[in-house]
């Protein structure tokens, strides 16, 4: 069911519906706390709708569950460039 909800945000962000994505992926988080991608995407989405906070803590956890993933790091670079 995970996979199913982060299908379901892919699309929607896709469209640029960002407001649309980030309940299924805060969904997919409360399932399944380890999934960083889920993590990852609800940051941008967060950063897309202007909630910089929302996407600094959201993209933290990103990284803290995969440091060897660069974009999770550029993605909170931007954040907090951003937040400044």
């Amino acid at each position: 069911m995970d996979q199913d909800l982060i299908d379901q945000a892919v699309e929607r962000m896709r469209g640029q519906r960002f407001s649309e994505a980030l309940p299924l992926l805060r969904r997919a988080i409360d399932l399944d706390p380890s999934l960083w991608n889920a993590w990852y995407m609800a940051g941008q989405c967060c950063r897309f709708l202007n909630d910089i906070d929302g996407a600094i803590a959201h993209l933290t956890r990103a990284a803290e569950l995969r440091a060897d993933q660069a974009p999770v790091f550029l993605a909170l670079g931007i954040a907090f460039q951003l937040r400044a």
